[in-house]
């Protein structure tokens, strides 16, 4: 029983203007009483549901580790007590920013994917701040009859994206992604190259020389890894499959790794004698090509204004900016660090990575990978930040392994298609945060 219209003047305090730390007051409060709900109150709490993160954006203000798991409780018992929530939420104009992920990651059948549909459309328009995570591309990768993939191809391009939608496609291999599955073996991420190796060899149709030669790239640079022996493994498998070869590879504790699977890279070079050539210019350009290209910017000719501009628009912000950072704290990082080094510190991410900014991977029965700072775990929930604003909740029964990550919260590939004078400005920004 509504106690004295209690809902009711409680749905008449969540205002445009109204504190968001109210706004959430009174959610918890509201979850927590029963009875019928009295007319406009779904409306009204629909839209402090849908406001809550613009408000925090607005406010300039961090939510707390607690708060996926808060607000998140706080929606499943309204909706729990209220049926016609979730439809209200989703038609809600605000609906449709990247923290809303939460909403959906509570959800089951149809409501989830009803829920999802809105995100994509959002992300897709880039509405009113609304964009694509991988959480996102996690949950696009769910719908049924493959229908989200689409939405996923056309974000391909977007280097932070990319690893997830990997993940994705790689779950039900078509034709059609070959080429993309191609690309994702020159992941850094050891559990995206072994399900896209794997994704590969259930592909019918005849390896290209430059395929062949991207699998033994990233089976070269794997070598270096001890400790990614599985997907060395699937690799090999891969050229076996496209090859029609087949090479004992044995790996030993302290043994020489790239030696093992000399095999292969011997094997590649007498049958494609041109094409093996290209596999050291590769693997030597990279950063390489970067030094080289620092040597001819104009460092001093930056301007700050458009650096800023830079960096709002490769999304540093994020993850270096704010109390939730991902990354370090870039104030004083030009002056710590010389434009050379830098430059490669963003080109090659993963290459040296603080120990306090290291990344936790949770691989799931699925073959999903979750990786991200760890915010809550217990014996029946982990909880994962895996974007300045989005934060995945996985239970335990789902989960294979736990294990620290290799690779930096920054993706690759944030500087390419700059020309020298956008990195020169981006770097006049950066000597401004003193």
């Amino acid at each position: 029983v509504d106690v004295d219209g209690l809902l009711a003047r409680m749905a008449n305090l969540w205002t445009l203007t109204s504190p968001v730390e109210d706004d959430i007051h009174f959610l918890l409060a509201a979850a927590r009483i029963p009875g019928e709900r009295p007319p406009g109150f779904t409306r009204a709490c629909a839209a402090a549901l849908a406001r809550l993160q613009e408000k925090m954006d607005a406010g300039r203000k961090e939510p707390s580790r607690f708060w996926p798991r808060t607000v998140g409780d706080a929606f499943d018992d309204l909706r729990a007590r209220d049926p016609r929530l979730v439809s209200t939420l989703i038609a809600h104009p605000k609906f449709g920013l990247p923290g809303h992920t939460l909403f959906a990651e509570r959800l089951r059948g149809d409501e989830r994917h009803a829920v999802v549909r809105r995100l994509i459309v959002a992300a897709s328009r880039g509405d009113n701040g609304a964009a694509w995570t991988s959480e996102l591309v996690r949950l696009a990768g769910d719908l049924p009859d493959g229908e989200g993939l689409d939405a996923l191809r056309d974000q391909w391009t977007d280097p932070v994206l990319r690893d997830a939608i990997a993940l994705v496609l790689a779950r039900k291999p078509r034709p059609v992604d070959r080429e993309r599955l191609v690309e994702a073996l020159a992941s850094r991420q050891g559990a995206v190259i072994e399900r896209a190796a794997r994704a590969l060899a259930r592909l019918e149709g005849e390896a290209r020389p430059d395929e062949l030669a991207g699998a033994l790239l990233s089976l070269r640079d794997l070598c270096s890894l001890r400790a990614e022996e599985r997907p060395r493994r699937a690799l090999a498998d891969l050229l076996a499959r496209w090859s029609g070869e087949s090479f004992e590879v044995k790996e030993t504790k302290d043994g020489d790794l790239l030696a093992a699977y000399r095999s292969w890279f011997d094997w590649f070079e007498r049958r494609y004698p041109e094409e093996a050539e290209t596999i050291g210019r590769v693997v030597d350009g990279g950063v390489a090509a970067w030094i080289e290209r620092a040597g001819r910017i104009d460092w001093e000719a930056g301007d700050a204004e458009r650096g800023v501009r830079v960096y709002r628009e490769r999304q540093c912000a994020g993850c270096h900016d704010g109390s939730r950072r991902l990354g370090p704290d870039l104030r004083g990082v030009a002056a710590r660090l010389s434009p050379r080094d830098l430059l490669i510190s963003i080109v090659d991410p993963s290459r040296d990575i603080s120990p306090a900014h290291v990344a936790r991977e949770v691989i799931t029965r699925r073959g999903d990978v979750h990786r991200g700072a760890m915010i809550y775990e217990s014996p029946a929930t982990t909880m994962l930040q895996t974007s300045a604003d989005t934060t995945v909740r996985l239970a335990a029964g789902d989960i294979v392994e736990t294990r620290p990550s290799r690779i930096s919260f920054m993706p690759e590939g944030l500087l390419t298609g700059l020309p020298d004078t956008a990195v020169a400005d981006l770097h006049a920004y950066l000597r401004t945060r003193k």
